[in-house]
């Protein structure tokens, strides 16, 4: 099983994805999001996401896990990176699993044949990926299932990628 995570502070996304996975094998796919409100500490708000990130993926039994390499970030870029080391502490921690960063751009081009425009991708992603017949319930789970698409292609195992 590889896991992918989408990271963020409001709705991070988590994705499953069986080592044998084909096109049209959505029912196997587990995905998840993690939804937190602003105006909670964010020590608070990294614990709970953190918590829920190991025990998602504690619950799958993942191979390997690629998280979101929060550096391609603007913004709330100092956040985002405590969120994800903060996260890759405790997979690690809990899992004994190192978690691999993704370049999310990269994951993208793979899975779209283009980097959409900045505002888009999410979006972009997830009617992509529906138009091959997954259900995801937001644009976050997509984005996690392209992380760990991207994941899998570096494992050597079978990805989806623009012809």
């Amino acid at each position: 099983m590889i896991v992918g995570i989408d990271s963020s502070m409001l709705a991070l996304g988590l994705c499953a994805v069986p080592n044998d996975f084909t096109l049209g094998d959505w029912s196997r796919v587990k995905a998840r999001t993690i939804v937190t409100k602003p105006g909670t500490h964010d020590i608070i708000r990294f614990e709970h996401l953190a918590h829920c990130v190991v025990s998602f993926c504690a619950s799958v039994e993942p191979d390997e896990i690629f998280i979101e390499d929060a550096l391609v970030y603007r913004g709330n870029t100092k956040r985002i990176c405590k969120l994800s080391g903060i996260i890759e502490h405790e997979i690690y921690r809990n899992l004994a699993i190192l978690p691999r960063l993704v370049n999310v751009s990269s994951a993208r081009k793979l899975l779209l044949g283009s980097v959409p425009q900045r505002d888009l991708a999410k979006k972009v992603v997830e009617e992509s990926l529906r138009s091959l017949g997954a259900h995801f319930e937001d644009d976050a789970q997509a984005d996690a299932f392209c992380v760990a698409n991207f994941g899998r292609s570096e494992m050597g195992l079978w990805a989806l990628a623009a012809a």
